[in-house]
């Protein structure tokens, strides 16, 4: 199973936007940086996401990425190290066999949390392997 983070690895957000619109209107107008053809599921830091949050999520992907297969992991935590703690737990836990994201920190303290999962760079909807 492959796994992707989705804010600026799928989906291009523009959250100065936020303070004029609804956070769940700007999400559902993101604009889409990245297709994947196979299935995979979702790991996102989108902290304490309300559910109007999370159904604006699930929307925006349902129309955008045909091969989303439903999943979608919330990392709650507030600090940089929980996310990627938590981003981990959740690789482990739904077998991921390669993760993408596009911020090289979160890769690179990853790599030794989830050893045998192929982690994946994005960078403005070109992946290569990081």
């Amino acid at each position: 199973m492959e796994a992707y983070d989705l804010d600026d690895t799928l989906a291009s957000v523009d959250f100065e936007q936020a303070p004029v619109r609804s956070l769940e209107t700007v999400y559902r107008q993101a604009k889409v940086l990245y297709v994947p053809d196979v299935a995979f599921i979702v790991i996102t830091a989108r902290p304490h996401a309300s559910a109007a949050v999370r159904a604006a999520t699930a929307e925006w992907l349902k129309t955008n990425e045909p091969n989303w297969t439903g999943g979608i992991y919330y990392c709650n935590a507030s600090s940089e190290q929980g996310v990627i703690e938590e981003k981990a737990r959740y690789i482990k836990s739904n077998r991921v066999t390669d993760f993408t994201d596009n911020n090289e920190d979160i890769l690179t303290a990853l790599k030794p949390l989830v050893p045998g999962v192929v982690l994946w760079l994005i960078d403005n909807g070109v992946r290569s392997r990081f």
